[in-house]
């Protein structure tokens, strides 16, 4: 399965799609680009209001689903608003079935040249509008996510050698 294909059953499948699109690039874009409706936010006619992924957002897909930041109105999210980028591409690594795609959003539309799948931490792949972030989780810290996640996890780390 490429990563189009992977996109399109695990995220792309969760939204309300054209079903006459079934090229897995166009499901994808369509996904990234579409408006969603959000959780508890209606109109004064009471219809959902929409959003797009946008600057702050961020998306892990994996095998089974995908989690985001956003409060969008769909069965099988993880949603978690609170949850920082950085922590939730940790979570994703700890807890979540392979491969993963990690997805960080701008006001930019996002080029699909710039979506690839991790299969391991070794190679992990932050995927963002701008640039694609590559590093190995093992190794010393050298981009800026790869940074973040590492201070959290030593914290983590810390918080539960205090625990104990």
């Amino acid at each position: 399965m490429n990563t189009f294909e992977f996109l399109a059953e695990h995220f792309a499948g969760q939204f309300d799609i054209d079903p006459a699109i079934n090229c897995p690039v166009k499901k994808t874009e369509r996904a990234l680009s579409m408006p969603h409706p959000m959780v508890d936010k209606v109109d004064a006619k009471g219809n959902p209001k929409t959003k797009r992924f946008m600057k702050g957002a961020w998306v892990v897909v994996y095998n089974g689903g995908f989690m985001t930041n956003s409060e969008f109105m769909y069965d099988n999210v993880l949603t978690e608003p609170d949850m920082k980028a950085h922590e939730a591409f940790l979570y994703a690594i700890d807890r979540l079935p392979k491969p993963w795609c990690f997805l960080t959003f701008t006001n930019a539309a996002f080029p699909l040249s710039n979506i690839y799948l991790s299969y391991d931490p070794r190679v992990m792949r932050i995927c963002s509008p701008g640039d694609t972030e590559t590093f190995n989780m093992f190794e010393e810290a050298n981009t800026p996510m790869h940074k973040r996640m590492m201070k959290a996890k030593i914290k983590a780390e810390k918080e539960l050698k205090v625990a104990v």
